[in-house]
Formats: C-alpha cells, structure tokens, sequence
C-alpha cells in the first residue's frame, strides 16, 4: 500500500563567494519539503497500528511491511523518479530527526537520503517477485482496513496477484 505525498520546492540559499581574483555565486542543493500535519499524522497512525506481520513463519520477505511513502516533486512530469520509502524507514529517520526541516516539517533530498531508498522500478520488481509484501494473515487483516475505509467513502486502490489456473473454454 503506496501513500503518495508531494513535495515542495525549497528556496535554495545563494552566496556569493569574492576571492582576489574572480567571483562567483555558489548554490545549495535543491532540498524537497512535505508537510507534516494533521492529515499526514492520522494517515501515518492509521499505518502504523495497521502494520504486522501476523505470519511471521510465512514466506521469506526481505520487508513484510504493506506501507510505503512515495515522495513525488510537484509539477515534475508524470515518469518522472520519486522516493520510495518503507514506513518502517520512514519512521526510523523522523525518530532520529535526520529529516526534519527548519520549520518542523519533513525535508527530503536525494544526498541527504545518502542512497537509502528506492526507486520505482527497482520496488515494483521486488513486489512482483514477492521478496516485498504482506504474507497471508497480514493480507487478511488488511482487507479489512479497506473494507473500512471504503465504508468510510475513501477511495482505496489495491493491487492483487493471484496465480492464473488453466484456462477453461
């Protein structure tokens, strides 16, 4: 279960730099900010109550967590890259304050990540191939939290694999 959030630009800090011979004006990286508030803590408590592995002797999973963050950048094309994280990840750096912002909000850059998240593509594969995802008791006790946040009219998208028997004419 993938939780889209969108991030915002910061305004980059300039200074400009006079040496005898030349100057120049030097740039800080582009940093990314999410807003951390009422919405985004209930989402994130939701998650957090929700996310067990109730089969623990089930499948090898490299990650049996069903929660993940995707940070999108507003306005960037539709293809375009995003951060993936586990909400397990998620919560570790913002225990930690490696992420808080000047303001208290979340603040995500790809060099302050350090390499620590994945990409599209690289975590579709790892679903499909089922070393990420829930196991059967957890799958269970989730189709209930969709049950009710349907109830609720919230708009839930899942994604189910079943294998494919033969096929009958």
């Amino acid at each position: 279960m993938v939780q889209y959030k969108m991030l915002e630009p910061e305004e980059r800090a300039r200074r400009r730099i006079e040496t005898e011979f030349f100057a120049y004006d030097e740039v800080d990286e582009q940093e990314w900010t999410v807003r951390i508030d009422d919405q985004f803590r209930d989402e994130l408590g939701r998650m957090q109550r929700f996310d067990q592995d109730l089969d623990p002797k089930g499948p090898y999973r490299l990650h049996s967590g069903a929660f993940f963050f995707k940070f999108v950048r507003r306005r960037a094309a539709t293809n375009s890259a995003g951060i993936l994280l586990s909400l397990g990840h998620l919560d570790q750096l913002m225990a930690a304050g490696e992420l808080t912002g000047p303001r208290g909000g979340l603040r995500l850059s790809y060099k302050g990540l350090a390499g620590h998240y994945l990409r599209t593509e690289p975590f579709v594969e790892l679903v499909r191939s089922g070393y990420v995802g829930t196991r059967g008791a957890t799958t269970a006790h989730l189709q209930a939290l969709i049950d009710a946040s349907l109830d609720g009219g919230k708009a839930v998208v899942a994604g189910i694999q079943s294998a494919l028997g033969e096929v009958r004419r």
